[in-house]
């Protein structure tokens, strides 16, 4: 993770290694709750591409504030779930997931 400035806004930015390890993680935690390992595939190939784009954006030195904050949500709702999976049943994670 780091931080990334644009337009005055300091935000929180996820990299490829950040979100693989999160995944790993997210595998466990959903499987044991019957969420369908492709709808997982799917998401994290959403998310992947999300955060090549990101990275094309903070290289150009042109990061879109609404698109990386949206990024961050995200990414941080999928670490609450690994976090405490307990509290979220199959159903939910996978309405969680669709939404992405």
């Amino acid at each position: 993770m780091k931080k990334v400035k644009s337009g005055g806004e300091e935000i929180e930015f996820f990299e490829e290694g950040d979100i693989l390890s999160l995944y790993e993680k997210l595998f466990q935690a959903a499987g044991r709750r019957g969420v369908s390992g492709k709808l997982l595939e799917k998401t994290k190939k959403k998310i992947l591409k999300l955060t090549k784009k990101g990275e094309k954006l903070i290289g150009k030195g042109k990061p879109d504030v609404n698109s990386l904050d949206n990024l961050c949500g995200t990414i941080k709702r999928l670490k609450d779930i690994v976090k405490d999976p307990p509290s979220y049943t199959g159903p939910v994670i996978t309405e969680i997931l669709k939404s992405i």
